[in-house]
């Protein structure tokens, strides 16, 4: 993921983000996370 990617990825949400973490992580984990999610729906509403 690039820079770019990774800071509109991270504009997205409610909260601040914290400037400790590193960015490209964050935004990586957000995916990740975002893709379990919709696993977990997609599975539930079969």
């Amino acid at each position: 993921m690039n820079e770019e990617t990774a800071t509109k990825t991270l504009h997205v949400g409610e909260y601040p983000v914290d400037k400790s973490i590193d960015q490209k992580t964050l935004a990586a984990f957000m995916r990740v996370v975002s893709a379990i999610y919709n696993l977990e729906e997609t599975i539930m509403k079969t």
